[in-house]
């Protein structure tokens, strides 16, 4: 029986047990009360069985937790690996050119990126306000794509490595 079921069972058979002990002078059967017992030791059983599996629940998102932290500082090392790699990788495959085999691809893609160089120049509506003074780059992006020339700011051409 699920708890619900027991509990609905048990007020039940407490109602029976009230009506028949107000005919009977406050005393009702033996099996009755038999009954009465051994469904209020279900509900407990069910009762403790279900805070056992909330308590085990909550390990459990603790452990996972945990590992996920764990296993993100393993992935950033991964990460930081690969990218030493890729720089390493740069120096015998130069930008602008190709290798490829049967597993493998290397080409370059251009990028543009915003190099501040002076920041005391840069005008106010470029600079983000918050705990700590920084430039929107990507607002002064969308406005030199326009052709708009902007004191202190430099567009930079990069090349990054692909690997497929």
């Amino acid at each position: 029986m699920k708890l619900y079921e027991i509990d609905k069972a048990l007020a039940d058979r407490l109602d029976q047990a009230e009506a028949y002990a107000a005919e009977h002078e406050g005393e009702y059967p033996e099996d009755l009360a038999m009954l009465i017992d051994g469904l209020e030791m279900a509900k407990n059983t069910k009762i403790g069985n279900l805070i056992r599996m909330i308590k085990n629940l909550n390990a459990e998102a603790d452990m996972v937790e945990i590992e996920s932290a764990k296993l993100a500082k393993r992935a950033q090392v991964c990460e930081n690996k690969a990218n030493r790699l890729k720089e390493y990788l740069s120096f015998f495959i130069h930008p602008g050119e190709k290798w490829s085999d049967e597993t493998s691809k290397v080409s370059w893609r251009g990028s543009k990126s915003i190099l501040v160089t002076n920041q005391e120049e840069v005008p106010a509506e470029y600079i983000k306000r918050t705990e700590n003074v920084s430039v929107d780059k990507r607002a002064i992006k969308e406005d030199l794509k326009t052709g708009k020339d902007i004191p202190g700011i430099e567009l930079v051409e990069k090349q990054s490595i692909q690997i497929k």
